[in-house]
């Protein structure tokens, strides 16, 4: 963003990595993603940014360093690969694929950290149902949340211990292979540079910022599950969620004006989600406490209006609309119960019908 001006390879990075997230996110329960074969990976993904850092090294042979004339091959090269930059097709081309290629990544970063809270959940006995990947992140669906503080923590502070390890392991590698290390988010003016090496600051740090954000104490995010674990040792389990909650939306509202007052639109979105998902889950901890030990004798309805098989769907629909609220019905024949029929069922054969 501390650019002058955007050139056609800026655009199609940014440009690509907000569409593939965003495409990724939608359409995931439509469309099953394969993944491409290593080899082919390679060729699409790097070979067009070898082309590319090719044709600028033809660009430097071609302007001699010295001022002396260029040939008359050197004129031709001159034309056709214009000085320090390719033509304008190969860095749109270019950076469409390294927008692709490090939005895959980092979605693959983001399953990695998912999984490390699936396993330590599957550890202790909860069944994962699915893990759901969002432009917002992702998120490890569990059948039944741990209450336990230790089982918790545990299961809290696995996801950003994945991203740790990962960021141990990168700079391993960066530092046996001698790949220098640039925060893109603190180098202006493109000096991160377009590459390999770029790709791999890139999910090196993104990796890292992942672990970290997560680590904010700010309820429903990893931090806040920490933090109420922590709280849950000494207090009881609905008062640590409210203080965990109170404490996430007010991190929350303060994250959300930040990004309001810096064009910071994406953290304002992680803002609202974590207002709105920890006041969600802390209403439904309350509720669930509230019902535990509490049969269902107690609350069912005695009086409830039943259908028999020969029942006509008029029937039925004057009993929904005079049944005292009652909008689902069990079928009884004699003493068995033969079916059930809901409002949703009843509509559409009363469409049908019509």
């Amino acid at each position: 963003g501390y650019k002058m001006a955007l050139c056609e390879r800026d655009i199609c990075i940014y440009g690509f990595v907000l569409i593939g997230g965003l495409l990724f996110g939608m359409l995931r329960y439509r469309v099953k993603i394969r993944p491409l074969p290593f080899i082919l990976f390679i060729i699409i993904g790097l070979g067009p940014i070898a082309i590319d850092g090719l044709s600028q090294l033809f660009s430097y042979w071609a302007a001699p360093a010295n001022g002396s004339e260029a040939t008359n091959l050197m004129a031709q090269l001159q034309r056709l690969l214009p000085l320090r930059e390719s033509t304008p097709a190969l860095r749109a081309l270019t950076g469409a694929l390294f927008g692709v290629i490090a939005i895959s990544l980092l979605f693959v970063l983001v399953t990695l950290h998912e999984l490390g809270h699936s396993f330590a959940a599957q550890y202790f006995g909860y069944p994962v149902e699915k893990i759901v990947l969002s432009p917002l992140g992702g998120v490890a669906q569990l059948t039944e949340m741990p209450e336990k503080p230790v089982q918790e923590f545990i299961v809290a502070i696995a996801g950003p211990a994945v991203n740790i390890l990962m960021a141990i392991i990168m700079g391993l590698v960066a530092l046996a292979a001698g790949l220098p290390l640039h925060n893109p988010l603190l180098v202006s003016g493109g000096a991160v540079g377009f590459g390999l090496g770029a790709l791999f600051s890139y999910i090196f740090f993104y990796n890292i910022i992942l672990a970290l954000f997560n680590l904010l104490p700010a309820f429903p995010l990893d931090g806040g599950r920490i933090f109420r674990s922590l709280l849950a040792l000494k207090l009881d389990y609905v008062q640590a969620t409210s203080i965990a909650s109170t404490v996430g939306r007010a991190l929350a509202i303060m994250l959300g004006l930040y990004g309001l007052f810096n064009g910071g639109f994406f953290l304002l979105f992680i803002a609202i989600f974590i207002f709105t998902a920890g006041g969600q889950e802390a209403q439904m901890v309350r509720v669930r406490s509230a019902m535990r030990g509490i049969r269902v004798d107690q609350v069912y309805s005695q009086g409830a209006f039943t259908l028999t098989p020969t029942s006509t769907v008029q029937q039925a629909l004057n009993l929904m609309l005079l049944g005292r609220g009652q909008t689902d019905f069990p079928v009884v024949d004699g003493e068995r119960l033969a079916g059930f029929l809901s409002k949703e069922a009843l509509l559409r054969a009363r469409r049908t019908a019509a």
